[in-house]
């Protein structure tokens, strides 16, 4: 004759196996976790806008970001490396450093700025010069304006 508790073993010890096999799992994940190297991708400049919420990422993209994960994994044609602004594979130790923080762009960074070969202290006197024409303008402007209020009987 079954009883009730025999009806529930079979049951219990499934659910005792397919625990043990959930813990095993996530242990693997965990020491898996724990010594390799993660991939951040900051995908923020890719595809466009289609609303003010929703980006659209092309076919391109799609597989920048897929190229990049192959390559990363070294199932792909070509060798993983880093680019700043896009993707960075980080260690575990600079996770830690990082508060655990696992925001893409706190790893990949900025992307470089392209040098627009102009010399620097070229670059400054063009730069100085321009803002002393803007401040000058600003006082002509500021000086127009205190004279219309002056019409309009206010005083600044």
């Amino acid at each position: 004759m079954t009883t009730e508790r025999n009806r529930r073993k079979p049951h219990a010890a499934r659910t005792s196996q397919e625990s043990q096999e959930r813990r095993h799992n996530q242990s693997l994940e965990s020491k898996l976790w724990a010594t390799a190297d993660k991939l951040f991708i900051d995908a923020r400049n890719l595809g466009s806008m289609a609303d003010r919420t929703h980006r659209e990422l092309s076919d391109e993209d799609i597989q920048k970001i897929a190229d990049t994960y192959h390559h990363w994994r070294g199932d792909g044609d070509g060798e993983y490396e880093d680019v700043p602004g896009f993707c960075k594979a980080a260690s575990l130790d600079d996770i830690r450093k990082n508060g655990h923080v696992l925001t893409p762009g706190r790893y990949v960074g900025a992307a470089a700025k392209d040098d627009d070969d102009e010399p620097f202290e070229e670059k400054m006197a063009r730069l100085t010069k321009d803002l002393s024409e803007q401040l000058a303008e600003g006082r002509r402007l500021e000086e127009e304006m205190r004279k219309n209020f002056r019409v309009l009987g206010y005083e600044l």
